[in-house]
């Protein structure tokens, strides 16, 4: 009887030490100046981010102890925020500890870097309908930047939230939502812009999925045919590559360089119904050159390591 309640106590024991402890990186962390993206691995459980070198083609697999998604590599070359695809919950990867933390909260669907934030803990994320800047390092709601309820006469239809990117001076968002199909009708489109300050929250276009340039005067996003870019100064749209309808289960996000000549970017041109990643592709777009180049790997949610 004695040994069996020491054994419980012990069992006990180990149960609330494994729940205090960390998630943990499973192996050593990369050097980031030898690779340009990050991406989540698929077919991995969710638990690898691949960290590639385009001009040698070479890949390192971080593993962690907990599913990771959607990696953004913030103005640190020590943090790399994130979500979690268990419950969409936000965390970071510290590369100098080798930890893995996670904050509670809002299930989120998209994040962002904060260009005006104080530090690399600074994001912007999003649930299927409210914006907000967000500190990871105290796992706390700064602001809430836009919420769909208090704007039902502009958003005139229930739906999802399909991508968000701000402007760098913070001024506006830009945010795209797509009807949830049913009865019958076709999925919609639709790009809005919110002008911070004033509340004022407008119709733009057809799409999703936008992205403002670090110059802040472009414009990239996906309608149903393709892949476009609006000048922000001249209300002037170009359509840059032909593409179907994009997957609204895992709809791309659109990255741009440093130096806003390329866009970074996964899209699943050919989905079979009720079957993901037959044909995915992880593209690049040299604006220069006005030319797409699809990389020899497969990945979900790439982004530059800036």
């Amino acid at each position: 009887m004695y040994l069996k309640r020491c054994l419980l106590l012990f069992l006990m024991i180990a149960c609330l030490l494994n729940a205090c402890l960390p998630d943990l990186i499973q192996n050593e962390v990369p050097e980031l100046d030898e690779y340009q993206i990050v991406f989540q691995k698929i077919n991995s459980n969710s638990r690898v981010l691949t960290f590639y070198n385009i001009e040698m083609n070479e890949i390192f697999n971080l593993a962690f102890t907990r599913e990771v998604s959607r990696p953004i590599v913030s103005r640190s070359d020590k943090v790399i925020s994130l979500l979690h695809t268990s419950n969409n919950f936000s965390g970071i990867v510290d590369l100098e500890t080798g930890r893995l933390k996670k904050c509670g909260g809002w299930p989120n669907s998209w994040i962002a870097n904060d260009s005006q934030g104080d530090s690399p803990f600074d994001i912007i994320m999003a649930t299927p309908s409210t914006v907000y800047r967000y500190d990871l390092k105290d796992c706390e709601i700064k602001e809430v930047l836009i919420d769909f309820d208090n704007h039902r006469d502009t958003l005139k239809y229930d739906g999802g939230l399909m991508g968000f990117s701000m402007t760098p001076d913070s001024k506006q968002l830009y945010f795209g939502k797509e009807r949830w199909s049913g009865m019958g009708l076709p999925t919609k489109f639709t790009l809005y812009r919110f002008q911070i300050a004033e509340n004022d929250l407008s119709e733009i276009g057809e799409g999703i999925s936008p992205s403002v340039s670090n110059g802040g005067n472009l414009l990239a996003y996906f309608s149903y045919n393709g892949l476009y870019l609006l000048d922000l100064a001249t209300q002037i749209t170009e359509k840059l590559l032909d593409f179907p309808e994009p997957n609204t289960v895992y709809p791309p996000q659109i990255y741009w360089s440093s130096d806003d000549t390329k866009l970074l970017f996964h899209f699943e041109p050919d989905r079979k119904a009720g079957d993901l990643f037959n044909n995915l592709e992880m593209i690049v777009f040299d604006l220069d050159k006005m030319e797409k180049t699809t990389l020899p790997i497969k990945g979900l949610y790439p982004s530059w390591i800036q």
